[in-house]
């Protein structure tokens, strides 16, 4: 019984923190960087991000993130190049990122299982002839 429970706990604890996290695609403007001049993480794996932009800093200073990438940096596509990938606590939100003079759009994903729906294939619309209007 008391292995039960513990199994139990485990299981409701590994739900409760899988629910604050959320996850992010943000698109910078053209022109604008939303890139950070240094990342490093610190003991409790957490990203310590540093900007030499004092908006930026002094925004992501007291957020909790776990990721912070250039998500498609393969692509050809400008969209995609200046789109990142965030993972946050429940500390981060969409209307605060909005909110930031250099993002242009921000959209909140689901949770699936670990990853993400899929990334664009979007590296050969030369080779069939894309023309962009997409």
């Amino acid at each position: 019984m008391k292995i039960n429970f513990t199994i139990l706990l485990l299981i409701s604890f590994y739900f409760l923190s899988a629910q604050n996290v959320k996850e992010f695609y943000v698109v910078q403007k053209i022109g604008h960087s939303i890139e950070p001049d240094s990342i490093s993480v610190n003991t409790n794996d957490e990203l310590v991000l540093s900007f030499s932009k004092p908006e930026l800093q002094n925004f992501f200073q007291s957020k909790t993130l776990y990721a912070y990438e250039q998500a498609f940096p393969e692509s050809t596509n400008d969209t995609l190049v200046n789109t990142y990938f965030l993972r946050s606590a429940s500390n981060l939100t969409k209307i605060n990122l909005e909110s930031l003079s250099d993002v242009l759009f921000v959209e909140e994903l689901e949770l699936m299982e670990d990853y993400l729906l899929h990334e664009p294939n979007d590296y050969f619309y030369e080779e069939w002839g894309w023309d962009g209007l997409c």
